[in-house]
């Protein structure tokens, strides 16, 4: 007992352990993305932009040029049109800016009209909660006016940046002009600085990329290279087919906006139009790439413009009804049909995957959220210890169906089941409804401890409830067949939840003329009605585990009381050691052996059609 416990103890302390290091792991790699920021996200980026233009540089050997030059043409290319985009771009942001200020009049009179409303609703409340007028503001201390030593500004402009304390006064430094100078350029040149170590990398990455891979591949695989190259091959599909899918649906959506721009400006205000519908709607493009944030972002300046530009709220509410028509088209339709599975990543799980890459690299993080997730979903599939990233982030169904029954029939949420149920058979047909959930879910009521509650006999009773409702029924009949009907016994070997099933399974073979026979009673008495009876065929249910013993006395019954005909068994599930199974079952008398309802039905169509065994 003394070395039980300890072996116990031991194995728990080992899983204590375990929990320890895999998140103190976990905490020291959020640490190292973090306090690596500057490093890795140019080289995430520049990783991001070799996944992009791989399949153009393939393209382009394919058509007889060498690698050197297919990345050199690429590079060439993608270079030529982002300094025509951001010429483009600068002159519709020149122009947009020198524009601006003659918006500053209507601008003024819709905040002097929702400060006229404003004050309006004030008074009206006020009057009707009957609040006297009383000055709320308390009087000023006379000494308030008295102005501390160095508050005012020194003469000259000069910028005040410090404040030290001495002798009781406050002494204002003046800022350094050349700081200020140094900080503007690194401003100005560190985003720069950034995009040449991206470029550099990226065409470093796409010109050396059939290496790389190799290389990676060997200090990774660890002997397993098929493996390996295939996490590679797949993980590149992936995000490659979903940047091209993202810059697609982007450009045309850019596209589409700025037109509906400039006719919304020609149709509404055909003098003057709407203003820098270019920018607008490159910026709209633009800022998609940023998951969740960049809608918003792009529908905010177009609106802002309609409001301050255009007199009343026409103009604003028709962009408004623009916008929302264009996302639920972009959101409902065209996103799920080009994303489809390419990524494999499920929606709640790009919504986390946005919040923390946004928090550890802000708005390149929110950029590179869906690709990193996808790469740790692919690595999920391929490295056992990380499959949990597959059941937390991936679409694929992580819960089998049985599950989520059994889960919903514990928690006593029976209409949810019920829901859950017409849900799956419009994906399945009545027999694998039975062979994929209602047999598991009978099974682990099986297994439900009797001292447990719910107990095993109020499971019965609530999935007895739900198979019994109108609508579950209706599903089982179905349109059936018509063909010559054949009495067939059904027998459940041990339990309740067997007959329940048994009963179910009638209603869904309704070509047959069936004899339910209740299980947990002394089976001679039923044994000789049902030989009196004689059915063409008898069918015996027994849900493993156990429930061998009182099948073998069944059958035994049946052929001791002269019963002649088939003996079906069904056994659901697979076995290992299906030979003895057979061997066992036959040796007590049963003709067949069968392992699902798929193949019990098979079988019953056999006999109703003149087959036998």
């Amino acid at each position: 007992m003394v070395q039980l416990g300890s072996r116990a103890l031991s194995a728990s302390t080992m899983r204590s352990l375990k929990f320890a290091a895999d998140l103190g792991t976990a905490v020291l790699v959020v640490f190292l993305l973090y306090a690596g920021r500057d490093v890795l996200i140019p080289f995430a980026l520049s990783l991001l932009l070799a996944f992009l233009l791989s399949p153009v540089v393939n393209w382009f050997q394919k058509r007889g040029l060498s690698n050197l030059s297919s990345v050199f043409v690429t590079s060439a290319g993608l270079f030529v049109l982002l300094m025509v985009g951001l010429v483009i771009l600068g002159s519709s942001i020149a122009q947009f800016a020198t524009d601006f200020p003659k918006y500053k009049g209507e601008v003024e009179k819709k905040i002097e009209s929702v400060q006229s409303t404003a004050e309006e609703l004030g008074q009206k409340l006020e009057r009707a909660i009957s609040i006297p007028k009383t000055s709320l503001k308390p009087e000023r201390d006379s000494s308030s006016n008295e102005q501390v030593d160095g508050d005012e500004p020194e003469p000259g402009g000069i910028a005040l940046s410090k404040r030290r304390e001495r002798d009781g006064k406050v002494e204002l430094s003046p800022e350094i002009p050349w700081q200020s100078l140094l900080g503007n350029l690194a401003n100005v040149f560190g985003p720069i600085g950034t995009a040449g170590l991206v470029s550099v990398f990226a065409i470093f990455m796409l010109v050396h990329r059939d290496d790389l891979r190799d290389r990676f591949v060997a200090v990774v695989s660890r002997g397993n290279y098929v493996v390996t190259t295939e996490a590679i091959a797949e993980a590149s599909q992936r995000i490659s087919r979903y940047i091209i899918a993202q810059f697609l649906l982007n450009s045309s959506y850019g596209v589409i906006f700025g037109t509906g721009l400039w006719i919304i400006g020609m149709v509404m205000e055909s003098e003057r139009g709407f203003p820098n519908v270019m920018f607008l709607g490159v910026m709209a493009g633009l800022v998609r790439f940023l998951p969740y944030v960049g809608p918003l972002i792009g529908a905010g300046l177009p609106l802002l413009v309609s409001i301050a530009l255009f007199p009343g709220y026409t103009v604003f509410l028709t962009v408004l009804a623009l916008i929302v028509v264009l996302e639920l088209v972009y959101n409902n339709v065209l996103e799920p049909w080009l994303y489809g599975s390419r990524t494999g990543v499920s929606a709640i799980a790009v919504i986390t995957a946005a919040v923390f890459w946004g928090w550890l690299w802000g708005a390149v993080g929110l950029l590179l959220a869906t690709p990193l997730t996808v790469c740790l979903v692919v690595l999920g599939r391929y490295v056992p210890r990380l499959r949990f990233f597959v059941t937390l982030l991936s679409d694929e169904e992580q819960v089998p169906p049985s599950l989520r029954a059994y889960q919903r029939l514990l928690a006593g949420d029976l209409h949810k089941l019920r829901e859950m149920f017409l849900e799956q058979s419009k994906k399945k047909s009545d027999v694998e409804l039975f062979d994929e959930i209602l047999v598991p879910v009978s099974k682990r009521i099986l297994r439900q401890p009797m001292e447990e509650r719910p107990s095993p006999c109020e499971l019965t009773e609530r999935f007895q409830s739900v198979l019994r409702d109108q609508s579950i029924t209706s599903f089982f009949q179905g349109e059936q067949e018509e063909v010559p009907e054949i009495k067939v016994a059904a027998i459940g070997s041990r339990s309740n939840i067997e007959s329940l099933l048994l009963e179910t399974f009638s209603k869904a073979e309704v070509a047959l003329h069936w004899q339910l026979e209740s299980s947990g009673e002394i089976p001679e008495g039923h044994a000789q009605a049902i030989v009196k009876s004689d059915p063409r065929a008898v069918l015996l249910l027994s849900l493993p585990t156990g429930g061998m013993r009182q099948t073998l006395f069944w059958i035994r019954a049946l052929r001791e009381r002269g019963y002649e005909k088939e003996i079906l068994v069904l056994r659901p599930g697979k076995f290992r050691r299906y030979d003895d199974l057979l061997v066992a079952v036959r040796n007590a008398g049963a003709t067949t052996l069968l392992t699902s309802f798929s193949q019990t039905r098979r079988k019953l169509k056999s006999l109703v059609q003149g087959g036998g065994v």
